[in-house]
């Protein structure tokens, strides 16, 4: 059983255009966090040796790292979790945190390398693989992304195959393996219905293949969903460009204005007030 640490109790809740592994990465948090058990007396600083107590520190500065990381204070977590991986070296937590923190900052191949290092020391690091899942998806390595979430799909342990299934679809709908991801995506939901990212994936598939009815469906179900503002502005956006082409003026104008009013400063709206000057 994983020691509940305040790091593991804290939660990541943002979701932007970079924040799609955000939302991943809250359930890392979760994976860490547990009831507290009996906890074993901790031996006195000098009954332990010098090796134990460096170790003891790196994984001190490690949870407050991973704090700073829930808090958005992204700058001063990576001096944390830097300290922490200097000497702790082998630790795959820090390494996978360190990796989210330069994720954050923009550095991307210093996240891969810290992500992939954690998932070389501990293969079986159901988390690591997630986030690397995810963020392959976020740089559009699309094969890459495959690989980790199938690694977590032939995982019957893993507790949230959900995740998965919806990163391979979104992965295979972009290598346009239609077939494929569609039945990744549809398996996501059977696992959790109200799964919104692979509802709203699965409307994007269908409006591409022309299956408007069934995109409808899906958008539908992304707006009804107490979510972030954002994809049910996405969500309603497309279900209004569907409007239009179909020739239902009115009825799009709605859709449009839902998008604005959803996350007025968002691209959504942006398009959607374009949308609105023509049809009004």
């Amino acid at each position: 059983m994983v020691k509940t640490t305040t790091a593991g109790r804290a939660r990541l809740h943002s979701i932007s255009a970079r924040g799609c592994l955000a939302w991943i990465v809250a359930a890392v948090v979760i994976a860490l966090a547990g009831p507290l058990g009996c906890m074993t007396p901790v031996p006195k600083a000098e009954d332990r040796s010098e090796s134990e107590q460096q170790i003891d520190q790196a994984r001190a500065r490690r949870d407050l790292g991973i704090d700073y990381l829930a808090k958005g204070q992204n700058a001063i977590a990576l001096r944390e979790l830097t300290f922490s991986i200097d000497q702790n070296p082998k630790d795959p937590v820090t390494l996978l945190w360190l990796g989210e923190g330069y994720r954050r900052q923009g550095h991307d191949d210093k996240a891969l390398d810290a992500m992939k290092r954690a998932v070389e020391l501990r293969p079986s690091y159901r988390e690591a693989h997630n986030n690397l899942a995810a963020f392959y998806l976020q740089l559009e390595r699309w094969e890459e992304a495959i690989h980790h979430a199938q690694v977590l799909i032939d995982d019957p342990l893993y507790s949230r195959p959900w995740m998965a299934f919806s990163n391979r679809g979104w992965a295979e709908f972009n290598l346009r393996r239609v077939d494929e991801a569609r039945k990744s995506l549809e398996t996501a939901l059977e696992f959790r219905v109200d799964f919104w990212p692979a509802s709203l994936n699965l409307g994007l598939l269908e409006r591409k293949a022309g299956n408007t009815l069934k995109a409808v469906k899906h958008f539908q179900r992304v707006i009804a969903h107490p979510i972030g503002q954002g994809p049910r502005a996405q969500a309603s956006f497309n279900v209004a460009q569907i409007l239009v082409s179909m020739g239902h003026r009115e009825k799009a104008i709605q859709y449009f204005t839902a998008s604005v009013k959803n996350d007025p400063d968002g691209r959504w709206a942006e398009e959607s007030r374009d949308y609105l000057k023509i049809l009004r």
